[in-house]
């Protein structure tokens, strides 16, 4: 009886410096064939596959068909590396093969033992090198925290549009140097100017077209994507932003890939900022908030984003889906609009949203009823808010005061520190310096806890002076108030209305700064008797 065996030939990438899958199969051949194994061409398994994780591998499910159907009675791989897989995939890899009567013959090293002791020897083998991979992949994810965070400096020196990092002699980028103007930082800060004087993308690209000003990518038009990267990017305002990406395992892979092939990038709040690496910032931190939220509020107001008139679209953020995906407006064929998640319609790949929708006219009035109750008795705000930041009865003299308790606190941590390196041994001046940098630590923490307070405190102060000036000027005109109108207060208020999916609903509000609303020039805020708002923050 002939006996037939397969060859499965892996390697991690076209470029590797290790033996081509032709070496790979040519010794492997040579083995079988001695031991009177015969290979048909169709039976050669050639694979490029990085991953452990084999079961997405087409040629894998192949190899498996194989051994399921009898169609082999061996199958040959150079090394046990080239099996290298999950512990519950090789587990049954080997149990599929033992169930067939399938022989996996190795070329080189160690054969595969039968029996429990071999199933023992490759269960420890492959949880060795699931370590070894976790291991590589956590050092480097943790040494390019390690930069940003100990060392200061960003993990990747990214292209600046009018920015530059300086390089060394050899070609490569400084370690400590900073980003310096370069021969477009003019037109950079044109960019933010223009910005400034009319709060509009196509204005911008018509101008720097009109003055020959070529894009980042040496073209004459500006494509409105490339303007927004540039007005949205903290770096312009002094502060580089890092660590804002995590890759991740895809859910469900659309083509024949393998490992964290996508990335998510993180909210705001997650990200790392670096200070003192700008030498010349266009604008200053808050101009830079701003625009962030002018560019939110004319995506949200874009006429060209609805057909129909959405009070809170972009404004519903969905619970279920963890205040990641918003609902927006349907006009069914038959029937009232509705809100509805936008992950809930999801198609193709993506896991759908069970959230219910709701009824536009219902929601946008309980909306407009609660704006209405928050004008009526604003100190319940103020009290939630008091709550939801953590504020006690303290005074801003109180706070900074224990600001400067805890300055001294960490001096007096180094100047012991510095008495105890001349009067003791090595020895034990290591053990004093182990409770001093813990006590520099405990005192460097209690300070931002309480220069946290202090913003927290100045932050409530603002918001009560801005919703009595609110109060006095839109509360008597709330009842004729224009759907714009309407939308103008919502923008004023930061209001979020949170949809916890089976219908319910609630309003956050988080007014802004007075600082904040100077760019908010609209023909609602003359109707409402609110251009004194405007003029006062001048």
């Amino acid at each position: 009886m002939t006996k037939i065996a397969a060859i499965w030939a892996r390697v991690s990438s076209m470029g590797q410096a290790e033996m081509s899958p032709e070496g790979q199969i040519e010794r492997v051949r040579n083995k079988l064939e001695s031991l009177g194994y015969v290979i048909p061409p169709e039976y050669i398994i050639k694979v490029i596959w990085t991953s452990t994780d084999l079961e997405p591998c087409l040629e894998y499910q192949e190899l498996k068909r194989l051994i399921r159907t009898n169609q082999i009675n061996a199958v040959g791989f150079l090394d046990r590396d080239r099996l290298s897989a999950t512990r519950l995939t090789r587990a049954m890899f080997f149990s599929e093969c033992k169930q067939n009567e399938v022989i996996p013959i190795v070329f080189q090293g160690p054969p595969f033992i039968e029996g429990i002791e071999g199933e023992l020897i490759e269960y420890v083998l492959t949880m060795g090198k699931e370590i070894a991979n976790i291991r590589a992949q956590t050092g480097a994810k943790q040494g390019l925290e390690d930069r940003a965070r100990k060392m200061g400096l960003p993990p990747t020196i990214a292209k600046v549009y009018g920015m530059t990092w300086p390089k060394g002699a050899d070609g490569k980028y400084k370690p400590n140097g900073k980003y310096l103007p370069d021969e477009d930082y003019a037109h950079a800060k044109l960019i933010f100017d223009l910005w400034f004087e009319k709060h509009n993308l196509d204005y911008i690209g018509k101008e720097l077209l009109r003055r020959g000003i070529p894009s980042a990518r040496g073209k004459m038009t500006w494509a409105s994507c490339s303007l927004t990267t540039i007005l949205k990017n903290p770096i312009y305002s002094g502060r580089v932003a890092t660590l804002k990406y995590e890759r991740l395992v895809p859910k469900k892979r659309r083509k024949n890939t393998f490992g964290k092939t996508c990335s998510h990038l993180k909210p705001e709040s997650q990200w790392h900022y670096l200070e003192g690496l700008v030498t010349n910032p266009i604008i200053n931190w808050e101009q830079h908030l701003g625009i962030i939220k002018r560019l939110l509020t004319n995506k949200e107001n874009a006429t060209r984003n609805a057909k129909h008139n959405y009070l809170l679209r972009g404004r519903i953020a969905c619970q279920l889906c963890h205040g990641n995906r918003h609902y927006f407006g349907v006009q069914p064929s038959s029937g009232r609009a509705k809100y509805v998640c936008n992950k809930s319609w999801a198609t193709g790949y993506m896991e759908k949203c069970l959230a219910r929708p709701m009824d536009k006219g219902e929601l946008e009035q309980g909306v407009k009823d609660k704006v209405r109750a928050f004008f009526a008795k604003p100190e319940v705000y103020l009290s939630e808010m008091n709550g939801r930041l953590g504020m006690q009865e303290q005074t801003k003299d109180d706070i900074e005061c224990s600001i400067k308790n805890l300055d001294r606190e960490y001096r007096e941590t180094i100047d012991t520190e510095c008495r105890y390196a001349d009067m003791l041994s090595k020895e034990a001046f290591d053990e004093k310096k182990k409770l001093l940098v813990l006590r520099r630590q405990h005192s460097n923490d209690q300070k931002e806890q309480q220069v946290l307070k202090l913003a927290n405190l100045e932050k409530v102060t603002v918001n009560r002076l801005t919703i009595e000036t609110l109060n006095k000027r839109l509360q008597r005109n709330l009842d004729t108030a224009s759907e714009d109108d309407w939308r103008f207060i919502l923008d004023t208020l930061n209001a979020t209305v949170l949809a916890f999916g089976d219908g319910s609903w609630d309003l956050a509000i988080d007014v802004p700064p007075m600082s904040e609303n100077i760019n908010i020039t609209t023909a609602s805020v003359t109707r409402l008797g609110t251009d004194s708002i405007v003029n006062n923050t001048g």
